[in-house]
């Protein structure tokens, strides 16, 4: 982290550091990139196929038995906030092609998942 606050400021003209404000692509372009993370990288790449159904299922387990604000709520809202955010930010030079930029969301999913095996637990 010390290394990217250092070297960051260095890369002026560059398209990670302005983000959506030096955006080169237009509103319908966005969505077709939005689109194709939804279908494609979130439940291929980043879950897998195999994960979706669990994923969602923990989710309504959580809303439906009234635990989502005992397991630590602000904690999950602000991480899926904050990679949702990037995502925007980021999201003229992540476009489809850089998928490894999409990392960020692993440990925000990976790390949660003793809550989804908590709430669906019987």
């Amino acid at each position: 982290m010390a290394w990217y606050a250092w070297a960051i400021p260095t890369w002026g003209g560059n398209g990670i550091v302005k983000g959506i404000f030096d955006n080169q692509i237009d509103w319908v372009e966005s969505r077709k990139i939005l689109e194709y993370h939804w279908r494609v990288i979130f439940p291929e790449t980043l879950l897998n196929r195999a994960a979706v159904g669990f994923f969602i299922l923990g989710f309504f387990a959580l809303i439906l038995r009234g635990r989502l604000f005992k397991l630590g709520a602000f904690e999950v809202a602000f991480g899926s906030l904050f990679v949702v955010f990037y995502l925007l930010y980021e999201l003229n030079m992540i476009h489809i092609i850089h998928d490894y930029y999409m990392m960020p969301f692993l440990p925000h999913l990976f790390s949660r998942r003793w809550i989804w095996h908590q709430t669906i637990a019987f």
